[in-house]
């Protein structure tokens, strides 16, 4: 599948890209899930770190990049850490990545978050 056409210079991407720092922050900041997920933590805030480095139309979103990248790492801390400011933080971005998406190019992505 080809890159997804996102529009990379809206409100929503930058709110996305805002949204993710937060999460990274309060992942790379979580003790608990260092202590004791340290490989599922690492792998987290690499594939969110990868997002973070290419979010602009000359590195695009193909589905499985957006799935694999930014909605699996996001919903594994949702699933892990629960009720904890951590997950709130994944929810924000989640959120804020549904939004984007949708607003660029509609619901692509229904049924996966």
């Amino acid at each position: 599948m080809g890159p997804l056409d996102l529009e990379y210079d809206t409100t929503e991407a930058l709110e996305f890209q805002e949204k993710l720092s937060e999460a990274v922050s309060a992942i790379e900041g979580d003790n608990g899930y260092a202590a004791h997920h340290p490989t599922e933590r690492q792998h987290v805030v690499s594939s969110l770190k990868h997002v973070q480095a290419e979010p602009n139309e000359h590195a695009p979103f193909t589905k499985s990049k957006a799935i694999d990248y930014v909605v699996k790492p996001l919903l594994q801390v949702v699933k892990r850490l629960k009720q904890s400011l951590t997950s709130e933080a994944a929810k924000g971005a989640l959120s804020a990545f549904r939004k984007w998406v949708e607003q660029s190019i509609g619901g692509v992505l229904d049924g996966i978050f």
